[in-house]
């Protein structure tokens, strides 16, 4: 299991992950065929940094042909990316390399980063669906420019946190209460990368305290990809 979280906001875009790596080992148990889970790793890397530009981390899938989706990525780096490579052509070249090289995986993947157009540098944010063949870019509404959040994977805890909820109120009326509202586009790049931090962070301590497979967990890891500036990783410890 995975969580990712990608947080844009106009000084910059922002993914962080857990590290936890779950495995599913079924076995036959009196003729009944039982599954069980263990958690085999909290420093596995979901997040990778293409051509000291752009931004890519996985979910779904996250292991292929014993190992990591991430380590398959240097491969695509190389075959793939070049210094005249744009953004906007990467997400149809993940869904060539994967499904050439592997077939039918169910992996999803974050892109981010930027796309210089006119002297100006333009935020780029897709959700790329290998196995079905999807790319969706997520940071724009009818061709402008948006600010939010996406978060992808083991996400039970977030749409309880940011759901609707409904509330019982007299006799068998029951109150909706919307989610509260956050104004990405006033947030700064320091408040996105606390925020996305937290998001995997309060669904980690969240899982802990509840009786089932703690499928988020280990180490936090975070990518910042400034408008104007070298991207850089955040680890735990800094």
């Amino acid at each position: 299991m995975s969580l990712v979280t990608t947080v844009y906001v106009p000084e910059g875009i922002v993914i962080s992950s857990d590290s936890r790596i779950v495995i599913n080992i079924n076995s036959k148990v009196n003729e009944t065929l039982e599954r069980t889970s263990y958690v085999l790793s909290d420093t596995s890397k979901k997040i990778k940094l293409l051509d000291n530009r752009f931004g890519i981390s996985a979910y779904g899938q996250i292991s292929v042909k014993s190992l990591p989706v991430v380590e398959h990525l240097e491969a695509f780096e190389i075959e793939y990316i070049k210094p005249e490579t744009k953004i906007s052509q990467i997400p149809m070249m993940l869904i060539e390399f994967f499904n050439k090289k592997f077939g039918e995986i169910n992996t999803i993947f974050y892109l981010a980063g930027y796309l210089q157009e006119n002297n100006i540098q333009i935020p780029h944010v897709y959700l790329v669906d290998v196995r079905q063949k999807i790319v969706n870019r997520l940071n724009t509404i009818n061709n402008e420019i948006s600010y939010s959040a996406s978060w992808g994977g083991e996400t039970e805890m977030l749409t309880r946190l940011f759901g609707q909820i409904q509330v019982k109120g007299r006799g068998d009326e029951w109150q909706i209460m919307e989610r509260g509202t956050v104004h990405y586009e006033f947030m700064s790049l320091e408040d996105a990368v606390y925020f996305s931090r937290y998001l995997v962070d309060v669904s980690s301590k969240m899982f802990r305290y509840q009786l089932k497979l703690q499928s988020v967990g280990g180490k936090i890891s975070t990518l910042v990809i400034p408008r104007h500036d070298f991207p850089y990783f955040i680890e735990e410890n800094d």
